[in-house]
């Protein structure tokens, strides 16, 4: 009986320092060890909180970047299409001008000529009539004799054609 209450005195003084040894887990080391994991939970609630918003502060500033973009290749299409017109208006432009300085140019071409046409008429007439006048003068000057008076207006028709032609 001895070993049977040594036994159970044995078994009696560890419950009670077990016992003794959860009280002084619970008193004082539980506490700081529950303080350490609240503050860690605390802490790690708040890194994926301000990654949460981190995240939805770059999804919203891509959502921004992408509606910038699309507005940026929008602006670029409507320049290029502006661009298009008016180098199609310029182009127009500068064909009409260049049609309308090409009938400036043939009617001015035209006028001079007809102008130098109409001089050179004016100088044909001239000679003729200085070739008429010199024949004339040589026919009165010479006998007027049928032969020779045919002879001298031949030469002068002659004459005149020659001139007409050179």
């Amino acid at each position: 009986m001895l070993v049977a209450g040594i036994l159970n005195l044995t078994f009696a003084l560890e419950w009670v320092g077990l016992a003794l040894l959860a009280l002084f887990i619970w008193r004082k080391v539980w506490p700081p060890l529950s303080k350490a994991m609240t503050a860690r939970a605390n802490t790690i609630r708040e890194s994926l909180e301000t990654g949460e918003r981190a995240r939805a502060e770059g999804e919203r500033r891509a959502a921004e970047a992408r509606a910038r973009l699309e507005a940026a290749r929008d602006e670029a299409d409507a320049i290029l299409e502006q661009a298009r017109r008016s180098a199609a208006q310029i182009e127009q432009d500068g064909r009409r001008l260049a049609e309308e300085e090409a009938a400036r140019i043939v009617a001015r071409a035209e006028v001079e000529v007809e102008l130098e046409r109409a001089r050179v008429a004016e100088q044909i007439a001239g000679e003729v009539s200085a070739v008429v006048l010199r024949a004339t003068d040589e026919v009165v000057r010479r006998e007027l004799d049928a032969a020779a008076h045919r002879r001298l207006v031949e030469q002068a028709i002659h004459a005149a054609e020659d001139e007409a032609v050179g």
